[in-house]
């Protein structure tokens, strides 16, 4: 519970969220990548993720970055998905 200003602002954390946020607590590591790194890395990853390839085995930096910073893995996921619709056959 959080009090703001003589208000009680009660807020409900899920069983999941806590979890996620457990393990990133723990998660961390000496050398973090930012995320100006990360979208550095990011599209020649989708690439190679389309591709078949062990993305996570050759970038495993970009693999922890998604799993500690939600907004990039939300970037990470619409990229994923524009670019694999875009290689859909007979989608345009």
């Amino acid at each position: 519970m959080v009090r703001l200003a003589n208000e009680q602002i009660t807020t409900t954390v899920t069983w999941e969220k806590f979890k996620w946020l457990f393990g990133s607590i723990f998660a961390v590591q000496d050398k973090e990548m930012l995320c100006s790194e990360f979208f550095d890395i990011l599209p020649r990853y989708v690439d190679l993720k389309l591709e078949g390839k062990d993305v996570e085995k050759r970038f495993p930096q970009v693999r922890h970055h998604l799993h500690q910073c939600p907004e990039c893995s939300e970037v990470y996921q619409a990229l994923l998905q524009s670019v694999q619709s875009e290689k859909e056959p007979g989608e345009k």
